[in-house]
């Protein structure tokens, strides 16, 4: 399965978005996913999340990117 994940958008307008709703309900999906199938989920595509600073363009500004948010 790929997907496009939403970022949470400039300013970080669209987090509680993102993080209580958008995230519960797709995890909730892929789980329904897995028991419907009966076989282990891999899921790739672009996810809007960046790990480490090395993960971002320009680190010096990273409390303003969307995917980087603690």
């Amino acid at each position: 399965m790929a997907t496009y994940v939403p970022n949470s958008s400039d300013g970080l307008k669209r987090l509680d978005y993102r993080v209580n709703e958008w995230d519960t309900d797709f995890h909730n999906y892929l789980r329904q996913l897995e028991e419907t199938k009966n076989k282990p989920i891999v899921l790739t595509g672009d996810l809007n999340v960046a790990h480490n600073e090395i993960d971002i363009y320009d680190p010096s500004h990273k409390d303003k990117v969307p995917g980087y948010t603690p």
